[in-house]
């Protein structure tokens, strides 16, 4: 199946960054460390009940640290297939993926700022203030080309926020 006529639109985390890797594999390091401390002390004294305290306190740091560590290696990825009117959210975890599929929600328009970080990013608003974060480009054109075909695509309004305070309503079909 071709993935690029399988879906409408696709909108990615994109990669994991580098920094979020090293964090979720240092948690699920200590997560084992954890789990290995549990069942020594399981080992060499059993269930005893003076050694609850340690059964009590490895088990909470395991849990601790698997939960910052999905959290953290956990990418989104969301697709959007108008034929069926279904949104896709698929979470990654390494080699591993889980869908959630929900109705599409009632999307409002695409908007196009320049952010803190110099780059202008593309964002889908839907239901108010609730967005998804598409992408980002370096040059204006870029970013406005993109929302311009994701506005065409998805016949939702397109919304030129890139200079603070004066934002601007376009055409999509607009050059």
């Amino acid at each position: 199946m071709d993935a690029k006529n399988e879906y409408e639109l696709v909108v990615s985390d994109g990669k994991l960054p580098i920094w979020k890797a090293i964090l979720a594999a240092f948690f699920f390091t200590m997560m084992f460390y954890h789990l290995y401390e549990f069942v020594k002390t399981l080992y060499l004294v059993g269930l005893d009940d003076k050694y609850s305290r340690v059964f009590s306190d490895s088990m909470k740091g395991f849990g601790i640290c698997i939960t910052v560590g999905v959290l953290l290696a956990t990418r989104v990825m969301i697709l959007i297939d108008l034929e069926k009117d279904k949104l896709i959210s698929r979470y990654h975890l390494g080699p591993f993926s889980r869908d959630r599929v929900t109705e599409i929600p009632e999307l409002e328009y695409v908007a196009v700022f320049f952010d803190s970080k110099e780059r202008f990013q593309v964002n889908l608003w839907y239901k108010g203030n609730k967005h998804f974060r598409m992408c980002h480009f370096t040059k204006k054109i870029s970013a406005m080309d993109f929302a311009r075909y994701v506005a065409k695509r998805l016949k939702i309004d397109l919304l030129d926020a890139t200079k603070k305070g004066d934002s601007k309503w376009i055409e999509p079909e607009a050059a």
